[in-house]
């Protein structure tokens, strides 16, 4: 399964995260994504509903054996799921979890990212290609 991580934010932010859903639909993969199943909008933010979503985000991330994670707009919730799913691949896995990053933005990967991720990806098309055939950048660009 595939775990979605990118901010959720904004109307572009959430359009973003549809259209990768929409692409894992076209696919038939199954994914987890926040912005679908964890958030319920008319429930007031408080600690209880952080708890629950906290809880949540975790335990997907623990049974999900890929992440897709979006790096627009520097996401500390995204950099937070990206350091996890990469710790957890020793314990959890015997091999390493499939990470793909992904820019909307023509954003690069940071160095520390560079040796975690499988396929970086610049639009929904390089996405599309890494997500079914599992081609993709393999030089990656770093930013600063």
């Amino acid at each position: 399964m595939i775990y979605i991580a990118g901010p959720i934010f904004n109307t572009d932010q959430k359009n973003v995260i549809k259209d990768i859903e929409d692409i894992l639909d076209d696919l038939w993969l199954d994914y987890f994504s926040p912005r679908e199943f964890g958030v319920i909008a008319d429930e007031p933010m408080n600690p209880a509903r952080m708890k629950r979503i906290y809880d949540m985000n975790i335990r997907m991330l623990n049974e999900c054996d890929t992440l897709i994670a979006v790096l627009d707009d520097r996401d500390a919730g995204t950099i937070f799921e990206l350091g996890y799913f990469t710790g957890r691949g020793d314990e959890y896995y015997d091999q390493k979890p499939t990470i793909i990053t992904f820019s909307n933005q023509g954003h690069g990967i940071n160095v520390m990212l560079k040796h975690a991720v499988k396929f970086h990806c610049n639009g929904y098309s390089e996405l599309t290609l890494a997500i079914r055939d599992g081609q993709g950048t393999n030089e990656l660009e770093i930013s600063e």
